[in-house]
């Protein structure tokens, strides 16, 4: 059987993240600014992270999703912010919906059960996007995003009681 442009392009860049030279690792994912985005990048390098303890490869990939303007890509972040990935992995990913300055109102029930789900610095995250995009979110949407951070009210203690009280004023 065939494979497809984009198994193709997956399959080749997996070999390159794969290297045992990190300055080769980063410079690949250093390479993909300059390439036209296929579905499963954000998956692989979104891995990438979670499994590397090599710093310049983590920062290369912090950069990469910082600096994400494809409005497509959008779908394929939030779909791995809704995997189980460490509390680091999440709250770099995270942060990167904000950083990014992409709308990522859309995906506001996302950021919500994430939000509640998780510790607090990656609910700290979330509650940025949240809170960037308040003006965006339409108001079925915010209504239902309120009503999941009240759901998981009560598993909030400590600091998290205090961001989940903020968040639902911003909200409002």
């Amino acid at each position: 059987m065939l494979m497809s442009e984009n198994e193709k392009r997956i399959k080749e860049l997996t070999v390159r993240l794969r290297n045992k030279d990190a300055d080769s690792v980063v410079e690949a994912i250093s390479g993909l600014r300059n390439q036209e985005f296929f579905e499963g990048v954000i998956r692989l390098i979104v891995e990438m992270y979670d499994n590397s303890v090599n710093a310049s490869i983590r920062d290369a990939i912090k950069l990469f999703m910082n600096d994400l303007k494809e409005t497509a890509l959008r779908g394929e972040v939030v779909k791995e912010l809704n995997k189980d990935y460490k509390s680091d992995t999440l709250e770099m990913v995270a942060s990167s919906c904000w950083q990014s300055g992409l709308d990522y109102s859309e995906y506001a029930t996302d950021f919500a059960r994430l939000f509640v789900r998780r510790e607090y610095m990656v609910a700290l995250e979330c509650f940025t996007v949240l809170e960037e995009s308040v003006n965006s979110i339409p108001e079925t949407a915010k209504v239902s995003v309120i009503n999941i951070i009240k759901e998981g009210n009560d598993q909030n203690q400590g600091e998290k009681a205090a961001l989940t009280k903020e968040l639902l004023k911003i909200l409002s």
